[in-house]
């Protein structure tokens, strides 16, 4: 299996529409946009492009809180086939999933792993694993 390397710039917009409902759970709820740059070999690269809604959990104490998150997009990819991966379709999900902390309510560090998938609604479905380290600051 090849291996690429790539960058993720993200926007998270809380979505409060569910509070009353999501509060009694601890669970918050958030849109969270993004593009990506995939880096493959020999100079070979895909722009993606996805919206995703995320579920936190956050077990809240300071100086430092611990989250964990989840949530399934959609992704659009510019090629369907990235290294030796063929994706079946432009259109993928995006299925997330991430661990990490808050420090001081303003910095966010985590690790997340993410995947790829057209759900077999295509002929060809490889699909494409991503694991990486995250930084968010809180405005």
């Amino acid at each position: 299996m090849q291996q690429g390397d790539s960058w993720r710039l993200s926007y998270a917009q809380d979505l409060t529409h569910f509070d009353e409902f999501l509060q009694r759970y601890n669970l918050d709820l958030r849109l969270e946009a993004s593009m990506q740059r995939w880096q493959g070999i020999n100079n070979r690269h895909n722009h993606v492009v996805s919206i995703n809604p995320i579920f936190q959990y956050l077990w809240d104490s300071q100086p430092i809180s611990i989250f964990i998150e989840f949530g399934i997009g959609a992704a659009y990819f510019e090629n369907s086939h990235y290294l030796d991966r063929n994706l079946g379709s432009h259109w993928l999900f995006e299925d997330k999933l991430a661990i990490g902390v808050v420090l001081s309510n303003k910095h966010r560090i985590g690790l997340f792993i993410m995947h790829y998938s057209n759900a077999d609604l295509a002929s060809h479905n490889d699909g494409a694993d991503s694991i990486g380290l995250s930084y968010g600051y809180i405005w």
